[in-house]
């Protein structure tokens, strides 16, 4: 009888230790599967970092682009006026000029009068 109870406890004790052991299967099963998940959306996160960054990057270089092409318009434009501005200078002082010297001979003719 005793040694009958011993076994039937041994046994018992066996089914327990099984049964615990299925368990802590079960979880390190869980335990790699959280893993793996996680290890994938780290992976994943990471790539959208690299694809965000790449598309930064080629936004700034297309402004940067853009910016450069718009400066050297508004030199271009720049450059234009000073042109402009140098000629109507020059041809400003080219009217006096010509104004200053009719003046100077409509005045030398009256003052020839004059003296008649």
């Amino acid at each position: 009888q005793q040694v009958y109870q011993e076994a039937i406890g041994s046994l018992e004790k066996h089914e327990e230790l099984k049964r615990a052991q299925s368990t802590c299967t079960k979880l390190e099963t869980a335990l790699l599967e959280m893993q793996n998940h996680l290890v994938q959306q780290k992976q994943n996160l990471h790539d959208q970092i690299m694809d965000t960054s790449r598309e930064l990057e080629q936004q700034l270089r297309d402004e940067v682009q853009r910016v450069h092409v718009q400066v050297e318009g508004m030199s271009k434009t720049l450059d234009d006026m000073t042109v402009a501005q140098k000629d109507l200078a020059d041809s400003l002082v080219g009217e006096h000029v010509t104004e200053s010297q009719r003046l100077r001979k409509e005045l030398a003719i009256e003052r020839a009068r004059n003296e008649k």
